[in-house]
């Protein structure tokens, strides 16, 4: 935004991206809600279609969501890890194959960033996280062959530790 692009920012809670929205607008910056759960894939099919719709051809998209809690892995319940599969690998691959589709289908070229972790070594207290973020890694270098000749770049982002309120945890 601070370069001049439009930003969309996703997610499931109206009330943090209005509020995210509105500290953009007021350094002037061009950036609009679509609140979305990347865990449904027809809510996923209907935000590429209201982009598509109202703001155009898009020039990347950033897979930024993901969510998981500490607990050693013999502990996790069948639900939790559903949950954090379900957001952090399931939801950003529907990102990404909805993504592709909208530039096929505009015969534009795209870009995919997926923001993943350092799995290498694995992650004692938050297995499922380590599951997941594995395999977008290979989803994505995966369809990075794939996608190329549709001239849709794929690349996956590990920042390492981030002060955030998951780390606090």
């Amino acid at each position: 935004a601070r370069l001049g692009g439009k930003v969309l920012v996703c997610g499931r809670t109206v009330e943090k991206l209005e509020a995210v929205c509105a500290q953009a607008r007021e350094r002037g910056f061009d950036m609009h809600a679509l609140p979305v759960n990347i865990r449904e894939p027809e809510q996923v099919d209907q935000l590429f279609a209201t982009i598509a719709r109202d703001h155009g051809v898009l020039a990347a998209v950033v897979n930024n969501a993901g969510g998981q809690f500490p607990q050693a892995a013999i502990h996790f319940s069948v639900k939790g890890w559903k949950a954090v599969v379900d957001t952090n690998l399931n939801g950003s691959w529907l990102m990404m194959q909805a993504a592709a589709r909208h530039w096929r289908d505009q015969r534009a070229p795209g870009n995919i960033v997926n923001i993943v972790t350092v799995v290498d070594r694995g992650m004692p207290g938050i297995a499922h996280t380590a599951a997941a973020r594995a395999g977008v890694i290979a989803a994505s270098r995966t369809v990075a062959i794939e996608w190329a000749p549709l001239r849709i770049r794929v690349n996956c982002l590990a920042p390492g530790l981030t002060a955030s309120e998951g780390l606090e945890v």
